[in-house]
Parts: C-alpha cells; structure tokens; sequence
C-alpha cells in the first residue's frame, strides 16, 4: 500500500563598461544581465526554507533575465538534482503503471518580477554560504511593488508496505504554485568573479535610473 507523504512546499515563501558620453539602451542593460546570470547554471547554491523543509542544496538548471514594458524578470530553475530526473514506468500489480522518482527529488522555478525604477537599494546577501559557488544580490523594492511567483514539485506518495517489492520507493510527483507581492527580489550570481555583484549592481542602477527618467522626465 501507498502512503501520503506531507508534500514539500517550498512555496511563500564584460561589466557595463560606458564612456561618460555613451547611453546603453534598457535592452543592453538586460541583455548583459541576462548574461551574468546564465554563469550559474550548473552551479549550486544552499538555501534554508526553514520549517519542515530545512536546507536544500539547488542545482542551477537555467537562469535568464529579461524585459517586458519596464518591467524585467529573473527566471530561474533550480533542483536538488544536478540533472532532471525521469519517471521510471514500472508495473505494479493491483495497482497497474507506476512512475518511480527519488523520493527526496524536488524541483523549484521562479519569477521574480520587477520595475527597476522602484529600487530603493541593492546589497550583498549575507546569509549565503561561504565558500559556495553562486551568491545573491539582495534588491529592496518600494511598498511591495515585486511579483515572486514559485511552482515546486515532490513527490507525494510512498510505498510502505514492508512485504510489497517497492517498499521505500516512491511516486507521485507533483508540482503546486503560488504569486504574491514581494519588496525583496534576491539575483542569483557566480561568485568565481569577485567583481560580478558590483557589475550586477551597476547594471540594476543604470536600469533604474533609465526607467525613472523615462517615466517622468521633468521629475527630480
């Protein structure tokens, strides 16, 4: 027989080198955002979801950044698999086809959504592990003005029985999502490059200052 397990729910929760008299567009600004991130893939990073969850170390299977209006999403995809993990079909009687996964295999993808022009500051995560590959750069927004959307997948059901030959393997695999509003937006970086948070940095504030000024042209 099959038991229900609690699901896993990791829901909730070239730098930009210019003359002084040279104006990068918004979409070279993003397109070598875009750039920075995409070093993470195939690195990792640990994160403490707290609770039940604790520390997962995630794998970076891909990472962009991209422009929408004046708007820009960082889109990653992590999991606690260096690569993606298949469903194996397997006959099980009196129950017919089953499709076995680890049992601790999770999968994790974010949206985060911003407008630059609502930065109010960017700093250095702290609560990064030392000596790990990827960091992040953590971005306070103004009055929750960023969308965090997540979708994380587990498997839910395991096979019990002690006299049944799947015992301990497990099926199920499931994936639920969330969106909620957010002031804090965290992007992920290769730390290989000591000078990549201040190249990100740089990138996020001329985007900023570049969306402020188009929005209001005669503002302060």
């Amino acid at each position: 027989m099959k038991k229900l397990l609690i699901p896993i729910l990791l829901i909730g929760c070239s730098i930009i080198s210019y003359a002084q008299n040279t104006a990068l567009t918004k979409e070279e600004a993003v397109n070598y955002l875009n750039k920075k991130v995409k070093e993470a893939i195939g690195h990792y990073i640990t994160v403490d979801f707290g609770g039940t969850a604790g520390k997962k170390t995630l794998y970076f299977w891909s990472s962009s950044v991209s422009l929408s209006g004046d708007k820009i999403t960082f889109s990653r995809e992590r999991a606690n698999y260096k690569e993606k993990q298949y469903a194996q079909k397997t006959w099980v009687s009196g129950h017919g086809y089953q499709y076995f996964y680890p049992c601790d295999y999770l999968t994790i993808v974010d949206q985060l959504t911003f407008n630059p022009a609502h930065i109010l500051k960017i700093e250095s995560y702290n609560g990064d592990v030392a000596g790990e590959p990827v960091g992040s750069a953590k971005i306070t927004l103004k009055s929750n003005t960023g969308i965090f959307q997540r979708t994380a997948g587990s498997v839910t059901s395991k096979f019990t029985d002690p006299n049944s030959d799947f015992y301990g393997r497990c099926v199920d695999f499931k994936e639920q999502s969330d969106s909620q509003s957010t002031n804090t937006i965290y992007i992920s970086y290769l730390k290989a490059d000591d000078t990549n948070f201040n190249k990100i940095k740089k990138a996020l504030e001329y985007l900023r200052d570049l969306l402020k000024a188009e929005d209001d042209p005669f503002g302060p």
